[in-house]
């Protein structure tokens, strides 16, 4: 194994030209507490199935860290985890976070840093305007107003929670489809989101694009409007409004001129193919930026789905390599283009526009995840199966979710266990002469499978489809959380995951941190945002 200090890691991202990638192989919630900012979370626990999305080009040079640079169930883990996956490249951060601190420098709380403290970045730049909760309140008491609130978010966070009458447009959406829902541009428009990010690239975007309507982004989002007490909606589902041919007209016209106030490059589908054939030397990610609906029912060859709203707040998820080239594309280039003008803005310096026309070519159809091979020990069985086992039948259920994804429910009976746990929990079901293996869509858990390979006496099973093929099935979820084998702190704990007493004062404390961000950004010379250029 191969390590780096921290001062030679620092002058590759502060001086360096080449491409790099740094990542964090902690849980996501051990990340959040402290990272180095510009590090990928990519958990030990699913790190074969995030790898290639992540850093597609097996020669870039990889910096693993995790706390101390020497757990096993760490850095050192995920070397030979890396190495299996035929990564050339690879160093360990020498002692981890704590050393990086130790030499003197700056660690992060949270996730998505960079894409958060951009929303900051934005709306202190452009001086974004805002409306405060009561305020908007106040407005869509009066029915003579003539307002319309759009929530930036993707559907399931929606879903969960939301303005009361609020219209679902995620963020990459707002260009394209305003049109259809403030054709008056009297009408006051009104984004937001759970907190700030997405409710200010949201409302500056719509300005950006030169909408007459007045745009404010609601200060706090779905937070602010409860912590001033006021009533959010849940279960709510709403409709993307169909574009025509007078508002396409007018999104694509005004992202252009978006485009060229931010010296976008575009590119021609000959030119992506050049760029394709030098992949092996410098990483290139073709993303789609439409949403995961238009993307499934058909779209240019080699293209992965990152719908841009998600895709400039959650860019470290998307983009694990530094100094890569990344080319977006969607149908009529409103939003790739707009979506690529907050890319450039936080500092990525080769971002670029596809423009060709999709008529042209024979779009490509999603059919679904790949099936997960079996290993040759372990056998499949069907939701209906376990469910008809009689009820004695011995047996031990691992469900290999996240803690968050176990708690909202799970095959009555599971227990809930953390992958990278397994060799240190086995003791636990050791004696059981049955295993059956379950995940959300049952790939952790096939991985999981070979995991076990000599480990166990035991008879293997994997549930076909994983947990999913049981909701579909119809069949009973428990919601309990008194199964947990591992206690980790395997994901970042939102606001709306505590409990009544304590959301609020998590809320303010997110609030806080997001708002709190830009002055620590200001001060690190490895983030270097900049404005739209006129």
């Amino acid at each position: 194994m191969e390590f780096i200090s921290p001062e030679d890691l620092w002058q590759i991202i502060t001086t360096g030209s080449e491409e790099y990638s740094i990542l964090d192989v902690r849980e996501e919630g051990s990340f959040a507490n402290n990272h180095l900012l510009l590090a990928s979370n990519a958990p030990l626990s699913k790190l074969e199935l995030i790898i290639e999305r992540l850093v597609p080009r097996k020669t870039t040079p990889i910096i693993l860290c995790d706390a101390t640079g020497s757990d096993h169930n760490g850095a050192p883990k995920a070397f030979e985890t890396l190495n299996k996956q035929k990564y050339e490249n690879l160093k360990i951060l020498r002692g981890g976070i704590s050393k990086w601190k130790e030499a003197g420098f700056s660690l992060y709380s949270g996730i998505h840093v960079v894409s958060k403290a951009f929303g900051e970045y934005i709306e202190e730049k452009y001086e974004t305007p805002h409306i405060s909760p009561a305020d908007l309140s106040q407005i869509l008491e009066d029915t003579k107003k003539n307002v319309v609130v759009l929530d930036s978010r993707p559907k399931d966070e929606f879903f969960r929670m939301s303005l009361p009458n609020a219209i679902n447009i995620p963020g990459a959406e707002l260009v394209h489809r305003i049109q259809e829902v403030a054709p008056d541009p009297k009408t006051l428009v009104v984004i937001n989101c759970a907190g700030r990010t997405r409710s200010i690239i949201g409302a500056q975007s719509l300005i950006n694009a030169g909408l007459q309507n007045d745009v404010v982004a609601l200060e706090n989002g779905t937070m602010g409007w409860h912590l001033a007490g006021l009533p959010l909606a849940t279960r709510q589902e709403t409709l993307l409004p169909k574009t025509h041919a007078t508002g396409r007209s007018w999104s694509v016209k005004s992202s252009i001129e978006v485009a060229r106030r931010t010296q976008l490059e575009l590119i021609s589908w000959q030119t992506l193919q050049k760029l394709k054939d030098q992949s092996e030397q410098h990483t290139l990610y073709f993303l789609d930026v439409r949403t995961p609906e238009e993307f499934c029912a058909g779209h240019l060859p080699g293209a992965r789905s990152a719908p841009g709203g998600q895709l400039v707040q959650t860019t470290d998820k998307f983009i694990g390599t530094h100094r890569a080239r990344v080319v977006l594309t969607c149908d009529n280039g409103t939003r790739s283009r707009m979506t690529a003008s907050w890319l450039a803005q936080m500092g990525r310096r080769n971002v670029l526009v596809l423009d060709t026309d999709y008529q042209e070519f024979s779009l490509v159809h999603d059919e679904g995840p790949e099936k997960e091979r079996l290993p040759h020990f372990a056998q499949s069985i069907s939701a209906r199966a376990l469910s008809e086992m009689p009820s004695g039948t011995p047996k031990t259920i691992l469900d290999f979710a996240n803690s968050r994804e176990y708690k909202n429910g799970h095959i009555p009976g599971s227990w809930f266990i953390i992958r990278s746990d397994l060799d240190r929990y086995l003791a636990e079901f050791s004696q059981s002469s049955l295993l059956i293996l379950t995940s959300p869509d049952g790939k952790l858990a096939t991985l999981a499978c070979q995991d076990l390979v000599n480990k166990t006496t035991a008879k293997i099973m994997l549930l076909e489809g994983g947990t999913e093929s049981w909701i579909q099935a119809g069949y009973h979820l428990s919601s309990d959380s008194e199964r947990m084998i591992s206690q980790g702190n395997d994901v970042y704990q939102l606001p709306y995951d505590y409990g009544p007493d304590e959301k609020e004062r998590q809320m303010k404390a997110y609030l806080d941190w997001e708002t709190g961000l830009l002055e620590k950004i200001k001060k690190d010379p490895s983030i270097n945002f900049i404005e739209l250029i006129d």
